[in-house]
């Protein structure tokens, strides 16, 4: 069985590379690329990619706010 300090190491490390792999993504593509909408209306690239910023950055925030509140019983 794996301690926690262990699993967290492996979550922030998957964590990090798939957002590590999004940004390159993002850098790599062509403005016109990354605005442009599918035909079915769905959300671009940079929406796409703006919409996991603005979660991530939000999620992190409540997380700090939680681990610095006292654990009730």
């Amino acid at each position: 069985m794996i301690d926690h300090a262990a699993r967290v190491a492996r979550i922030v490390s998957e964590f990090t590379e798939a957002a590590e792999r999004l940004a390159v993504r993002v850098e790599r593509a062509d403005d016109r690329a990354a605005r442009a909408r599918p035909p079915d209306g769905g959300w671009s690239a940079a929406q796409i990619a703006w919409h996991v910023a603005a979660v991530i950055s939000r999620f992190a925030r409540s997380l700090v706010s939680a681990a610095t509140q006292p654990v009730r019983n």
